[in-house]
């Protein structure tokens, strides 16, 4: 399909003043990339009938054509042919499949298209090369996830940032409900929970359960993916609504597993030290449950427990249950005395 001609005069003005020397055929289909919307891949640049390979030198005078091919049809065998390459890395094997020209897109049984075949091994390179074959970024598995929510999962922080500078989608979540960034802050990606955040990913978008990015930093004690969020201005406060604790905060979420930093981080950004789960259980009734007297102390210092009804019973009970020498810390806590 012949799409374009290209006279000597017209190549001259494209290459500039200094005419066409250093000018390649690839660099060529590069340009015409961005005016026909065509990948390199599904150019052929032809002179009097001839392919012209990429590495040859454009020459002038004469005139250039470029042909636009369609996508060749990939059994099965194929199509498979593509994604194995992908996981054994082999980039040259990629290069030459996409230059059948085979469709990137095409997907195996479960879902697995090529591009977060490249991604669940975290080769950046040929990720890239798929892009610019016009992989879609944003296509899912079986299990809803994109290549970001993949390379987010893999850690894969060179993958992330090509997909974000392409302009993945950072939002679309994957079953469950659960977006790039919460995936991020669940592994403690604090590299690609920035990147995501300069793409303005949403800092509060909630799995199917209610829980945000920041709950998820809190209760995989990732200290440093809650203080970017929390500077970055999530809510402190946004409870799960559904699961074992429905309700909680990412207060609460800190406070049950004794994160002693995580709670003294939230507690700093005004987190609320009062707010219930679903069951009545707070921060401070869930640091006395597990016998974490640091945390105890923490949240009685920033004012934790003036709606309990029965404050000073409570901390008996922590104190009759806690050891011989931190029994003096839990009566001072019982009296305000936390010096």
């Amino acid at each position: 399909d012949l799409v374009l001609a290209l006279t000597a005069e017209e190549l001259q003005v494209w290459a500039s003043a200094e005419g066409l020397k250093g000018v390649t055929v690839l660099m060529l289909k590069l340009r015409l990339q961005g005016i026909c919307g065509l990948s390199r891949f599904r150019q052929r640049i032809l002179a009097r009938s001839a392919v012209l390979h990429d590495v040859i030198h454009v020459q002038a005078p004469g005139e250039l054509q470029l042909a636009r091919l369609p996508f060749a049809e990939a059994s099965k065998t194929e199509i498979a042919a593509l994604l194995l390459a992908c996981h054994e890395e082999d980039f040259d094997l990629v290069d030459e499949i996409l230059h059948r020209p085979q469709n990137p897109d095409l997907s195996n049984d479960r879902g697995l298209t090529a591009l977060v075949a490249a991604t669940e091994v975290g080769n950046a390179d040929i990720a890239t090369l798929l892009l610019e074959a016009n992989a879609d970024k944003n296509l899912v598995d079986s299990f809803g996830a994109t290549a970001l929510s993949v390379a987010c999962e893999g850690r894969f922080t060179q993958v992330a940032n090509v997909l974000i500078e392409a302009r993945a989608d950072v939002n679309k979540a994957k079953l469950q409900g659960e977006a790039p960034l919460l995936t991020a802050c669940r592994n403690g990606v604090q590299a690609i929970v920035e990147m995501l955040l300069r793409a303005r990913a949403n800092l509060n978008q909630v799995n199917d359960n209610g829980e945000s990015p920041l709950y998820h930093a809190a209760k995989q004690g990732q200290w440093g993916c809650a203080r970017i969020l929390l500077e970055a201005g999530a809510q402190a406060d946004l409870c799960s609504s559904n699961g074992k604790h429905s309700g909680g905060t990412p207060l609460f979420i800190a406070s049950s597993i004794g994160s002693l930093q995580i709670v003294d981080l939230l507690l700093r950004f005004r987190a609320d030290t009062e707010k219930a789960t679903d069951a009545g259980s707070t921060p401070l009734g869930v640091a006395f449950d597990i016998n974490r007297l640091d945390v105890v102390k923490l949240l009685l210092g920033a004012g934790a427990g003036k709606k309990m009804s029965r404050p000073a019973s409570i901390v008996l009970d922590f104190a009759a249950r806690a050891r011989p020498k931190d029994r003096l810390l839990c009566a001072a806590a019982r009296v305000g005395d936390l010096e």
